[in-house]
Formats: structure tokens, C-alpha cells, sequence
């Protein structure tokens, strides 16, 4: 249940900047199934134009394939080509994601 999870209170509200200025969002993450479900109990679902787990790609980050269907993804939902220069890939550990962004 959500009740294990609680968000920083600018959460929604910098979700709901970034989508008034027309960002699109997407969430890769190395979690399973259930990450659907707790993406909806705290309403944070209807952010994300898509999310991409293990089970869709094939792979785990950092694998760059798995960042590759977001891009493919992205591109999708975009209705033109998205580069990962225009991308930012934002991350919960720095010693990972610092790793991973040099892909």
C-alpha cells in the first residue's frame, strides 16, 4: 500500500509546472509490476506519458536499451523524433544516476 510511501510536498506541484510548460514526462525504473498500482495510489500515474520497466525492455538500468525505448517511446508520444539531448533523466541516487546519465 501507499501508506509505506509519502511524497515531498513540491512533488505534485513541480509535476504540475512541468507539464503546464509542456514537458512530457516518463518513468524508467527498475522495478516490477507492482510499480503501476503504487504509481496510482498516489496519483502520480497520470504524470507519466508512459512507464518502462524491466519486463518491457528486456534489460535493467543502466543498460542503455532500456533508456533506448524511452526514446523510442518518447518519440511515440511526441509525433517526431526525440534525441536524448533534449531528454533530462532525473534520478533518486546520485552515485547511480550520475553513472548511469553518462550513457
Amino acid at each position: 500500500t501507499n501508506k509505506a510511501w509519502k511524497l515531498f510536498p513540491e512533488v505534485l506541484p513541480t509535476l504540475d509546472t512541468l507539464r503546464a510548460k509542456g514537458c512530457r514526462l516518463s518513468i524508467v525504473s527498475n522495478w516490477d509490476f507492482r510499480l503501476e498500482g503504487l504509481l496510482e495510489q498516489l496519483e502520480l500515474r497520470d504524470y507519466a506519458d508512459f512507464v518502462i520497466l524491466p519486463a518491457h525492455a528486456g534489460c535493467v538500468k543502466p543498460d542503455s536499451r532500456i533508456f533506448e525505448m524511452a526514446l523510442e517511446r518518447a518519440s511515440e508520444a511526441a509525433g517526431a523524433e526525440v534525441s536524448a539531448s533534449e531528454c533530462v533523466y532525473v534520478g533518486d541516487s546520485m552515485s547511480r544516476e550520475a553513472y548511469w546519465s553518462s550513457w
